[in-house]
């Protein structure tokens, strides 16, 4: 039954436009998912063109929504409007510090914070290094790297020993010419770039560049191929070939599909057969686990796998093309976050402070708040809505601990205002105002009161405090203590 609410509740948000704020609590005993439409309904980020016009930067998620306004989210729970980007920047890039928009005739310009933007200096189109904060232009045997959008290098492989070996040349129409270069990898400490056939050079400095590999035979480059690497291992993957290496040179054949994604932490996989969908992790890209086998009722066809920091979404398409199906992959388990509609798919998933958050399309978020529990005068209180921590701050029912601690509650639902009353004392707090008032004197919270599930949540050190209780916190069991003096 409980199941069977939360893919109801996690619908709701196909009616955002409509609804207030509904929450969803996920089927794990230690979170809970908190789900926020937003009603800008069709004013999504991204378009069919590219795909990087979402991205993390200076702990914000950051997006650029399809009128070409940059928007971005500290909690996930609201985005605010930061500026807006010439029209013709359709691609936005970041290493985490600065942001670089770019339009389709490769002309880009960087910014600090989305508001101010400058000149790029490169007329190439840009990427980012794996693994490393460093912008590159497409890796020909001429390219630019910039640590910051504005200081660039230049590297040039003509004259090197790479030009007379013929592993790094390829005959068109009899005549030799110079093989394409893929992205460029950070393995550990160094870099490395892979032409289409499997042959690879090495850096230690992105200026100095040798041989590293021939072309590998197993390699077929006419196939499709793609290449993941989580700083410390490489998965080649060409037709029905995938490999892995430790040091980019030495390769062992391993079970993974073409779709493999790291998340930080693990490698994710999905190996769809005839009959089953099989959801898998490894560490090592060679001994892989079963987290979830789906059956072919679903009728799946298709998968997505959008990774973040030591999390994943894995949405399973249906054969009907009109259900998406998300399960998060994170800390050994796979958690059944429910069907949504296939019109919202190209979710994404991040990590922000102590929140982990799936973002769709249409701005909204389903964020994951870590639960505590809160005793009073030792005495356990057992609520429908689990405690939850935000940014560090424990939030608790705050209806349940103003009773416990005898006062009196009123709610005003058209300014969204509760009121606690206990003989001479008031204390007055609004949803999503970060001021409250104690006795009348002004008090600054450290997060806002909000609704989780019907229930106002506050924070359990503001009101102990400010009805004169010693609050501790105890670590080792999550839990919040309240002694009424």
């Amino acid at each position: 039954m409980r199941k069977f609410v939360v893919r109801c509740l996690l619908l709701c948000f196909v009616c955002s436009f409509v609804f207030t704020p509904t929450l969803v609590q996920a089927v794990a005993k230690t979170s809970t998912w908190v789900f926020y439409p937003q009603s800008v309904r069709g004013n999504v980020y991204g378009n069919y063109t590219y795909g990087d016009n979402l991205f993390k930067a200076q702990n914000k998620v950051f997006a650029v929504d399809n009128t070409n306004h940059l928007k971005a989210t500290a909690n996930g729970e609201r985005w605010e409007e930061i500026g807006e980007i010439d029209s013709s920047y359709e691609r936005v890039l970041t290493n985490g510090k600065q942001i670089i928009a770019q339009n389709w005739r490769n002309k880009a310009i960087v910014s600090d914070d989305g508001k101010s933007w400058e000149p790029c200096g490169v007329q190439d189109s840009l990427y980012r290094i794996n693994s490393e904060d460093i912008f590159v232009t497409y890796p020909s045997w001429e390219f630019q790297y910039s640590n910051d959008g504005r200081d660039w290098h230049t590297v040039n492989l003509h004259d090197t020993a790479l030009e007379t070996d013929e592993n790094f040349w390829f005959k068109n129409k009899g005549k030799k010419d110079y093989s394409e270069f893929k992205t460029v990898l950070k393995l550990q400490d160094k870099y490395y770039m892979f032409t289409d056939e499997g042959a690879s050079i090495v850096s230690a400095d992105m200026q100095n560049w040798s041989i590293n590999t021939p072309k590998l035979d197993w390699i077929n480059e006419r196939g499709r191929f793609t290449i993941e690497t989580n700083g410390t291992c490489i998965i080649y993957q060409s037709d029905n070939q995938i490999r892995i290496s430790m040091d980019g040179t030495n390769w062992t054949k391993t079970t993974a599909s073409i779709d493999v994604q790291w998340d930080g932490n693990q490698f994710v996989d999905v190996i769809n057969n005839q009959k089953t969908s099989q959801i898998r992790t490894s560490k090592d890209g060679l001994v892989w686990k079963t987290l979830k086998e789906i059956e072919d009722g679903y009728d799946y066809y298709g998968c997505n796998i959008i990774v973040s920091e030591f999390q994943s979404i894995v949405e399973l398409r249906s054969g009907s093309q009109r259900l998406l199906h998300d399960y998060l992959v994170k800390d050994g388990m796979c958690l059944d976050l429910g069907e949504k509609p296939w019109a919202y798919s190209e979710s994404a998933s991040y990590k922000l402070g102590d929140k982990n958050m799936i973002i769709y399309r249409d701005f909204s978020t389903l964020v994951q708040y870590n639960t505590a529990n809160v005793k009073i005068n030792n005495k356990e209180l057992n609520t429908i809505q689990s405690p939850i921590i935000d940014n560090g701050r424990t939030l608790v029912p705050l209806r349940t601990i103003f009773e416990e601690l005898g006062l009196t509650v009123a709610w005003d639902g058209k300014t969204q205002t509760v009121t606690g009353t206990k003989a001479g004392q008031t204390i007055t707090l609004q949803i999503g105002n970060p001021k409250a008032t104690v006795n009348g004197k002004e008090v600054t919270l450290d997060v806002s009161a909000k609704i989780v599930n019907s229930t106002t949540l506050v924070p359990a050190r503001f009101i102990a405090e400010s009805l004169g209780c010693d609050v501790q916190w105890d670590s080792a069991s999550n839990t919040v203590n309240i002694t009424s003096n």
